[in-house]
């Protein structure tokens, strides 16, 4: 029983201390005259292919809609969440931010084989920064479904040390 008293108090303190969250329509009375549309955030996506979408600001998630195909799912901060393409389109679009930010706004349609000497392949010849945020860079071995994340070539990429200097 002690175990359990102490997986319980633990718990706890890690949701104490979460960034809190409140609906993503609180925007819209949190910052009444920003004119934030939030239905601007799920627009271009059906919602069959939606499962959820956030905005963290001023230290707050804001949590939009959280369905699941047997319908909404009513604890969605416990939702588990496979990140593979979510981490890559992040990841990419904060870079493409912050270079963007740090360069000017002429960066996202630059090329990248122009600023990562390794890129200077057939490869990547036409690929732009705002490529990589959209995820069409063409850079695949095979258009059939899951063929590529299946293959030998994602065990070399996740299995491999870092490159050039650390």
């Amino acid at each position: 029983m002690a175990g359990g008293t102490r997986l319980k108090n633990a718990y706890n303190a890690e949701a104490a201390h979460r960034m809190p969250t409140k609906p993503i329509s609180a925007l819209s009375t949190d910052y009444p005259n920003a004119g934030i549309d939030t239905s601007a955030f799920s627009s271009g996506v059906t919602a069959s292919a939606l499962i959820t979408y956030r905005v963290s600001y001023g230290g707050v998630n804001y949590v939009g809609a959280c369905q699941t195909r047997q319908g909404a799912y009513p604890y969605s901060n416990q939702m588990a969440l496979p990140s593979y393409s979510l981490a890559k389109t992040m990841f990419a679009s904060i870079v493409l931010m912050r270079l963007t930010q740090v360069y000017g706004s002429c960066v996202p349609s630059q090329l990248i084989r122009d600023w990562v000497s390794e890129a200077n392949t057939s490869a990547w010849s036409g690929v732009t920064f705002q490529d990589t945020a959209n995820m069409p860079t063409g850079n695949y071995s095979s258009s059939a479904f899951e063929s590529d994340e299946s293959g030998s070539g994602m065990t070399a990429f996740f299995d491999a040390e870092a490159h050039g200097r650390r």
